[in-house]
């Protein structure tokens, strides 16, 4: 039993109150996230910014392969 749970207290009661605020906090967690990628789909259909975010990422994979080229090994 959680340590919050004092030993006259009815266990099973406090249990669900848990249970239920975990799962109030995780349902806003999830609906934000839902919201946030909701928004973030408008940026990602726009082909300016499908274009930019490619530049970017090739880019640095360029510079890894660059450094990985550059890096001596341990004999």
């Amino acid at each position: 039993m959680p340590q919050f749970i004092a030993p006259g207290d009815p266990a099973l009661l406090k249990s669900l109150w848990l249970a239920g605020v975990h799962f109030i906090i995780a349902n806003i967690w999830q609906i934000s996230v839902v919201m946030m990628v909701g928004s973030a789909g408008k940026w990602l259909a726009n082909a300016r910014f499908a274009q930019v975010l490619n530049a970017a990422t090739g880019s640095v994979l360029v510079v890894f392969g660059i450094r990985l080229a550059l890096t001596q090994r341990p004999v």
